[in-house]
């Protein structure tokens, strides 16, 4: 239920040095003392055993004499000049040039050459039994493709065509991660990670690119979807924020959630796949394990959104814990 992280994305990048700062941070209890150096009075609390903690600073040792060799006069006025015959250098602006001499219709024209990566990278699926066709989403692609639910690729081909796709600019679909199919209408709910914070819907027989039906707003890093038909009830997992957020159904626009789960005492914690058991009124997650606590005020947030990690997260907080599956009732 899970998926791996795209390390190549400047987000999750970032994510990880944050928490790690965030863990280092967590082990100077609140009041700890730290040590000034060596042969000072000033000490620091020891943390129990099995937690970080600081053993001791060693300051760099004084470095003797200059740290620099300073340049000689000379050397700023032959650096002036090195400037001066630079800029001589420099093409003649035009009006609406910018410093490199480019007009700005620079920015817009046509590649030489284009290195294209083709292949699907499957991040979910879903089945329609009445259509008896299986979804699959295709998280680099920025799309869906649909098969027929018994297709089968022979050894001698490379893949199987999908009978129709679904994907482009319209569809708002980008790092598409969670697919649910409708029983009854055959509609798609595909829900965004990253770039585009909204959950989209297409009718069964939607082809290419093309608008979606509906649209939610969601928080950012939505990652799971699961459905109590029963009850006509939506429910979502936020990744960073480590939120479940319930919505009705067939809400759309910037409606907020009926409900919303987060806090401390959830144990929720990188919230990844979600699934609903109506019959006994459960709702299971599963968790990757990074979390920190939020705190503040709530502010101008919309009824029932999580507090996130850019306005809310209380410094020093972030904890790494073991992946785990936790049970709510519905």
């Amino acid at each position: 239920m899970g998926r791996r992280f795209r390390l190549s994305h400047s987000s999750y990048r970032l994510a990880l040095v944050c928490f790690g700062i965030l863990v280092g941070w967590a082990a100077f209890p609140k009041g700890a003392q730290v040590p000034a150096g060596p042969g000072t009075s000033q000490g620091f609390l020891r943390q129990p055993a099995g937690f970080p903690q600081l053993v001791s600073i060693e300051p760099w040792a004084e470095a003797e004499g200059a740290i620099c060799e300073w340049a000689p006069a000379s050397a700023s006025s032959e650096l002036r000049a090195a400037l001066r015959q630079g800029q001589a250098a420099r093409p003649t602006l035009r009006e609406g040039d910018d410093e490199g001499g480019r007009r700005p219709e620079d920015a817009d024209r046509e590649p030489v050459r284009v290195i294209r990566h083709t292949y699907p990278t499957y991040s979910a699926v879903a089945v329609d039994t009445n259509s008896n066709e299986a979804y699959l989403q295709d998280e680099n692609l920025f799309g869906y493709k649909v098969f027929n639910r018994m297709d089968h690729t022979p050894p001698t081909a490379s893949f199987t065509e999908p009978k129709r796709m679904v994907g482009g600019i319209e569809t708002k679909l980008e790092f598409n991660c969670a697919l649910y199919v409708d029983p009854k209408t055959g509609d798609v709910y595909s829900v965004n990670n990253d770039t585009v914070d909204a959950m989209v819907v297409f009718p069964r027989d939607a082809k290419g690119n093309v608008r979606p039906k509906r649209e939610l707003r969601t928080p950012h890093g939505t990652f799971g979807i699961a459905v109590d038909e029963e009850n006509q009830e939506l429910f979502l997992t936020v990744q960073h924020d480590s939120a479940v957020v319930v919505y009705r159904k067939t809400a759309e626009g910037k409606e907020a959630p009926l409900r919303l789960l987060q806090g401390k005492r959830t144990l929720l914690a990188d919230p990844h796949g979600i699934a609903v058991d109506t019959k006994n009124n459960w709702v299971f997650v599963s968790n990757h394990g990074s979390v920190y606590t939020a705190g503040g005020e709530r502010g101008s947030l919309p009824a029932n959104w999580p507090m996130g990690r850019d306005t809310a997260e209380i410094p020093g907080s972030g904890r790494f814990l073991p992946p785990s599956i936790t049970t709510y009732p519905l």
